[in-house]
């Protein structure tokens, strides 16, 4: 667990020592300028000469982005800290990875997790009496082996996307 831990601060450090001072490809912009556009209630906008022109099509004097929405969607919130803030976004999917696959590699561990819960109290002149459940939350199998490959899927396809 603590190599995770480990691996995790190592992951925000190198992250925050390399933080992108600009976008680096047309791409990068495309994506920007459609979530900035979905934050003022707009789907185009008029000419311009960013994003190139090659990622936008044309229409009535408008242009839109040429890239299916769901990348800017995701972006859209970390838009209103600035444009900066959303290479913050690789960042969080990369922790939630790492997350993601530490729970995984747990519940096919030990399978599950138990927990106490006080059901009941009384009191009764000096006399103090309470009642405490045990329950056993039950993994199975098939959820920590998604959940390793949905962090394996969240750690990976950000890098693969970038060549």
């Amino acid at each position: 667990m603590w190599l995770l831990v480990a691996g995790a601060v190592l992951y925000v450090l190198t992250f925050l020592a390399l933080y992108p001072r600009t976008t680096a490809i047309v791409d990068e912009d495309a994506y920007l300028t459609e979530a900035y556009l979905f934050r003022t209630g707009r789907l185009s906008y008029e000419g311009s000469p960013i994003p190139a022109p090659h990622m936008t099509v044309e229409s009535g004097g408008r242009l839109a982005s040429k890239y299916p929405p769901g990348n800017s969607l995701f972006l859209l919130p970390f838009t209103l800290f600035g444009w900066r803030a959303v290479f913050v976004s690789g960042l969080l999917l990369g922790l939630a990875g790492i997350v993601l696959i530490a729970a995984g590699l747990l519940g096919l561990a030990y399978g599950g997790f138990s927990y106490t819960k006080e059901t009941h109290d009384t009191k009764i002149g000096p006399l103090e009496l309470s009642l405490k459940d045990k329950g056993r939350v039950n993994i199975p199998i098939w959820a920590g082996v998604a959940a390793v490959g949905a962090g394996a899927v969240l750690l990976i396809v950000p890098w693969r996307a970038r060549r």
